[in-house]
């Protein structure tokens, strides 16, 4: 018994013997490499680097991701987080090999003080690998962002972030492969460095610039030539800078916040889709007349466009020039508008003068915003006769009317578009409740459509049965 024993004991010895977890270490380790690399760039980035213990396979595939994220909210919970943070970013970077890195992410509490400073060798370092995706958020040194980065043949895109900062650039800017970027909460610092960065990007197709600071321009001028979206948000100093667009291809432009003191749209000739919410700052310097002006011009250069949306403050200042509404030339191509306006016969006016050049439309929303406190809302009378809307009542099909209440001027609205829209087949209306619940809006009132109004809305909706009406209330959808 006790030999059979020993000779047990003496196979287990054998060099060649395998125990269960040697097993499951081959099985890991003969794992293919591009997907043991799949696996661990899925991991956030502590989690990561321990994957290196599992077995001798793993040791080398943690250096060698194509992808690597560093945010600091995922070390909140260690102990001297901050150091811990920058000393992991410069061990990994320092024990990478010489593959390529694709992206880069690190995201920094810039709203924090003190902050965590971005460091230029990072940067440098990942151009060296060959970055394709940047994505930064983090203070920069004073010295600003590495020259390396502006001459980085192989980035594709580029977000960045800053802690409102002024980007300082060198005199030599190339990016020949970069396609989307944003940037965020920092500082242009004149007009000729400017155009010199966006003249250094001939393939850009999506440009954001939010929160930036334009204080320092007079002119900002964006000479991409295949640049298709703009996105332009709550951006200082806008209301004295001119925004000049030279790109040919620019199909969409987003823009938000005081209107500039004025848009030069050059050669651009492919516009489809424009949006204006604009603002008005306490400290803007310009009268009514003036603001006026400068959205009568815009409206003129977009008589091209297929889609248009234009925001209350935009209708509101085209008051002062409502005489020469008719002058405008008719939106031939316009199918698709969204319009938001205050209840009152000022905006109906401008509103239906609008749709009078907007003969093609065939989707119309409007969203009436009715702040709380606002109880009379004035009788809006129809004279179809005095807009020349025959052109929008041939092709209009689908009409929705967002924070709706059931008021004379919605209701006004309404029946005159159920009477006299020839090809109107659909109808959708949402009560203010509604949109609150959905999207947490609390500047209108929270009312639901009272029965008298459901009432009347079902009379409709049983008088119209080529039009599919819905109604969307808090506690009820009609239909």
């Amino acid at each position: 018994m006790s030999s059979s024993g020993s000779i047990k004991r003496a196979q287990d010895d054998e060099p060649n013997s395998k125990r269960p977890c040697d097993e499951i270490e081959d099985r890991l380790s003969s794992l293919p490499n591009e997907l043991k690399t799949d696996i661990v760039s899925r991991l956030p980035i502590r989690q990561a680097l321990k994957t290196s213990i599992l077995s001798r396979g793993w040791k080398h595939t943690f250096s060698s991701l194509p992808r690597l994220a560093f945010f600091e909210h995922q070390f909140l919970s260690v102990p001297n987080s901050s150091r811990r943070l920058v000393e992991l970013i410069d061990w990994t970077l320092a024990n990478r090999d010489e593959s390529e890195l694709c992206t880069l992410a690190i995201n920094f509490n810039i709203f924090e003080k003190p902050c965590l400073t971005l460091k230029s060798t990072w940067i440098n370092f990942a151009v060296e690998h060959n970055v394709q995706y940047l994505h930064i958020i983090a203070q920069i040194e004073e010295t600003g962002l590495p020259s390396s980065l502006f001459t980085c043949r192989t980035l594709t895109v580029f977000k960045f972030m800053a802690r409102a900062q002024l980007l300082k650039l060198p005199s030599v800017i190339y990016l020949p492969n970069l396609k989307q970027m944003s940037l965020v909460n920092i500082c242009f610092p004149n007009d000729i460095l400017t155009e010199m960065l966006f003249a250094g990007c001939p393939l850009l197709l999506l440009l954001c610039i939010g929160k930036c600071g334009l204080d320092r321009l007079s002119r900002l001028t964006i000479p991409c030539p295949k640049l298709k979206i703009l996105w332009i948000s709550n951006c200082s100093g806008m209301d004295t800078c001119v925004i000049n667009l030279q790109g040919t291809c620019l199909e969409n432009i987003y823009y938000d916040g005081p209107l500039a003191r004025n848009f030069e749209f050059g050669t651009v000739n492919r516009l489809s889709g424009v949006g204006f919410n604009i603002t008005r700052e306490p400290d803007d310097w310009r009268n009514d007349n003036e603001l006026a002006e400068v959205a009568w011009n815009l409206l003129r250069d977009l008589i091209h466009v297929r889609e248009l949306t234009l925001n209350v403050l935009f209708i509101k200042v085209l008051w002062e020039v409502r005489g020469e509404l008719w002058q405008l030339r008719s939106f031939r191509n316009l199918t698709n508008v969204r319009l938001c306006v205050w209840p009152s016969v000022e905006n109906e006016e401008i509103v239906m003068s609008l749709l009078g050049k907007f003969c093609h439309v065939q989707q119309l929303m409007v969203i009436i915003h009715r702040p709380i406190g606002f109880g009379h809302v004035l009788r809006m009378e129809m004279h179809p006769e005095k807009y020349n809307l025959d052109g929008v009542l041939k092709h209009l099909e689908h009409l929705e009317i967002d924070y709706f209440g059931g008021f004379e001027l919605e209701m006004g609205f309404l029946k005159f578009f159920l009477g006299n829209a020839k090809s109107l087949t659909r109808v959708i209306l949402r009560t203010p409740g509604m949109i609150v619940n959905s999207y947490g809006d609390d500047r209108f009132h929270h009312d639901d459509l009272n029965q008298e109004t459901a009432d009347e809305l079902m009379r409709l909706s049983a008088a119209y049965p080529t039009v599919s009406m819905t109604v969307f209330d808090v506690n009820h959808t009609y239909n």
